[in-house]
């Protein structure tokens, strides 16, 4: 149990890892411990959170989004919005104007 619970509050997004990929990761580990030792929900966010790249966590509101999904939810669309600027800086700079 005490692997368990250590596994889940050290995991981090692995680099190119989508956050839809690393929310299954997150879950599944998070399942294996039993409810009588599962950390409060709001460790659960707190650890979920922490795990994400730093670029994402500065936009997650987690005080508006108080359960785990709605975290993972979040995640989701802060990762969609940064590889969309990434994407449109990538051509800029491909392309610059003359």
């Amino acid at each position: 149990m005490a692997t368990l619970l250590n596994d889940l509050s050290n995991l981090k997004v692995e680099p190119k890892e989508l956050n839809k990929d690393f929310n299954s990761h997150f879950n599944k580990l998070l399942n294996k411990i039993p409810m009588t030792s599962k950390p409060s929900d709001e460790v659960q966010n707190e650890w979920y959170i922490s795990a994400l790249p730093s670029n994402a966590t500065i936009f997650i509101d987690k005080a508006t989004k108080p359960t785990l999904v709605e975290n993972m939810k979040e995640a989701i669309v802060v990762e969609k919005q940064i590889l969309a600027l990434d994407k449109k800086n990538s051509l800029e700079n491909e392309n610059p104007r003359k």
